[in-house]
Parts: C-alpha cells; structure tokens; sequence
C-alpha cells in the first residue's frame, strides 16, 4: 500500500519519516532523527565480513565456517555454505557469491580449503573453487575481477571470476585488506604503511601510516580518498585514517584514535564509520 502520510513536525521520532520524509527505520526506533540500528541476525559465531544486496546480507562465519544469507526482512538465516572454517571476506558480482578461504591452498578436499570459493545465487548449489589461494584473505569483485590477499605468498592476486587471467602483483609483507577503483589496488600489511599497487603492473608505493606488527584493519575508497583502520600496541590505540588518492603525499586525516581493534571502516557521500 502506500507509504503512511509524512508529517514534517514528527520527523525527529516517527520511524517511517525518520529525519526526512520517506526515510524508513526498517523497524527500527527513530530517536533526535536518527534511526536506532536493528539487529538482523543474533548468536553468529565469530562473524567477519559482510556483503549485501537488495533483499540479504551474506556473512562469513569463522566460528563455524559457515557462509551465510540473512534476510533482511524477517532474518531468516540460510547456510549456503559450511566447512568451510577459515572463511573470511565476502564479496558479490550481482548474480554470484564468492567468498576467500585464509587456509592453505585449496584443492576441495577435507584438508585445506585455501582459496576463493564462488556459487550461483540464489541456490548456491553449485559451490566451486574459483582459484587456489595460500591463505587467502578478503576477497573483493570490481571492474570485472576477484583481488584477494594471498598472505603467505605476500602478494595481491586478481583473477577472472571463472579461474582465467590470474595474475599477481603488489609487494607487501603478509597482506590482509584491500579496496580497488579503476587505477589502483590499496592493501594493508605487516608493514609499516598503507600501500597501493597499479592495476597496470606498475611498483607498489607507500600511501600512509600503519603499525608494524599491531592489528591491521579493512581499507575502503571513495572518489578522492582511501580509507583505512589499524591498531598499535604501543599506545594502545586504534586508528582511522585517510589519504587523498591524487596525492598520497598530502597531510593525512585522522577521524578517531580510542579503542584498539578499530577494523572495519564504510563511507557515505558525508561521513566516515568504523
């Protein structure tokens, strides 16, 4: 049916109008015109990464290496996969999940499941490894590709959804996260700086601060910025940070420095969240 009548004097409170007319809390309660957050999913074990798409949240399970769909509507949970107990990032082409495996190079037998693993949605019947990876960590799909961490082997790789053109590039000890837009790969790693690598094949470079030997966080990007997490031990603190892709070289921003842990970080047309 039609969506309830906005009134613009309730917009601080009302859940269907929450700060602006049209703008629903999704059942969630609307307090000083911010919608509270929800929970969609409880009792998770050890969830690490998230993807989403129109109607599902997809979410690997480390705990007990399960691959999850998570509906946003009503949280019915489906286990699309399991086993698999090394899963780590998540990531959608539109028509296929894919998820990264952080266990020794994969073959699909009940020993090592190290690699990238994709299926069909919304079945999901037809799990397959797409590529082998040694320990292989938050994969990503962009411009056409899968990029993944493949952390022993202190590399980014990038390969065809169906296994082809893989190829490897990068420096960085032991990397972890990535984000890709059309000219650069950035990555974190057990060194002491952000990098990033060209998808030409070029020399990685240094774009900004990270702590050597502390808990390296996920990286994200927008137009003009790259963003990523971290923690040190020597403070301790966790770190956000950004760097404007045009000039790594410029002064960098620092969005908050209080809690150890700080992992994952997002970004909107207006602000940083981690």
């Amino acid at each position: 049916g039609p969506a309830p009548p906005c009134d613009e004097t309730k917009l601080q409170t009302d859940e269907n109008h929450c700060g602006r007319c049209g703008h629903s809390c999704l059942g969630g309660a609307c307090n000083a015109g911010k919608c509270e957050s929800v929970v969609v999913a409880g009792g998770l074990e050890n969830p690490v990464d998230l993807a989403v798409d129109a109607t599902s949240v997809y979410v690997t399970a480390r705990g007990n290496g399960a691959v999850l769909r998570i509906a946003k509507g009503d949280g019915k949970l489906d286990v699309l996969a399991s086993g698999h107990d090394e899963a780590r990032g998540v990531t959608l082409d539109g028509q296929n999940l894919y998820w990264s495996n952080l266990d020794f190079a994969g073959d699909g037998g009940d020993d090592y499941w190290g690699g990238v693993w994709g299926c069909t949605l919304p079945a999901c019947s037809d799990k397959h490894l797409v590529t082998e990876g040694n320990w292989a960590a938050n994969v990503r799909f962009a411009g056409g590709f899968l990029y993944f961490a493949e952390n022993n082997n202190s590399t980014i790789v990038r390969v065809k959804p169906d296994g082809t053109m893989r190829t490897g590039f990068g420096t960085g000890a032991k990397p972890w996260s990535l984000a890709v837009d059309a000219t650069h790969v950035y990555y974190t790693s057990n060194t002491s700086s952000l990098e990033r690598a060209p998808l030409d094949g070029g020399a990685s470079e240094d774009v900004g601060p990270l702590d050597y030997g502390g808990i390296q966080g996920f990286v994200t990007v927008d137009d003009e910025r790259v963003y990523w997490a971290y923690s040190d031990y020597a403070t301790p603190a966790g770190h956000v940070m950004s760097a404007l892709k045009a000039n790594p070289a410029a002064p960098k921003v620092e969005y908050g420095n209080a809690y150890v842990g700080s992992l994952g970080v997002a970004v909107d047309a207006t602000t940083v969240y981690w």
